[in-house]
């Protein structure tokens, strides 16, 4: 009975070993890597350099941000907020140049149906922008590069954000 018992011992020792030395290997699977040709796509560049013109020297437009990377969520009660904006990302934001700070966020309205990115305005967004008290500035497709309009649609956005940060937020 001695050597039963040992036996199963051992194996379960064994079982276990095995299961810590997949769950803790963290070698990358085997690929090949290269350098993507450009960041955003040809039309999106172009969309991307006339909201740059646009705001000046005073701000900085970035592409591709994700919404993790601008917004945080208070309290520990928001998992499902949480997964949700890690999904996410933004088509453009406009920072302030000196100090990095989130001033607006430019989005395209979705052009294609996803799981992620609804239709047109993504009403989720925007809810979610409002309570950040961080403005939103919808533009119809990247096709959009007029830089005089962009420049005035930009500025009432940003000044109307501005108003909205000394008034206090629900």
């Amino acid at each position: 009975m001695d050597y039963l018992y040992w036996i199963i011992l051992a194996g379960i020792v064994a079982a276990i070993i095995v299961v810590l030395i997949l769950l803790l290997r963290t070698d990358a699977p085997p690929a090949t890597f290269k350098v993507q040709r450009f960041f955003i796509s040809g039309q999106r560049r172009k969309c991307w350099l006339a909201l740059q013109k646009a705001v000046g020297q005073e701000y900085m437009v970035l592409a591709q941000i994700p919404l993790a990377a601008v917004l945080e969520i208070e309290g520990e009660e928001s998992k499902g907020a949480l997964a949700w904006l890690e999904k996410r990302w933004v088509d453009f934001v406009v920072f302030e140049e000196k100090l990095l700070k989130p001033v607006a966020v430019v989005q395209i309205e979705g052009q294609e149906q996803s799981a992620l990115w609804p239709l047109g305005k993504d009403p989720q967004l925007q809810k979610t922008l409002a309570i950040a008290g961080l403005p939103l500035l919808w533009l119809p497709s990247d096709q959009y590069q007029h830089i005089e309009l962009l420049r005035h649609a930009l500025e009432q956005v940003i000044v109307a954000g501005n108003n909205e940060e000394g008034q206090e937020r629900p």
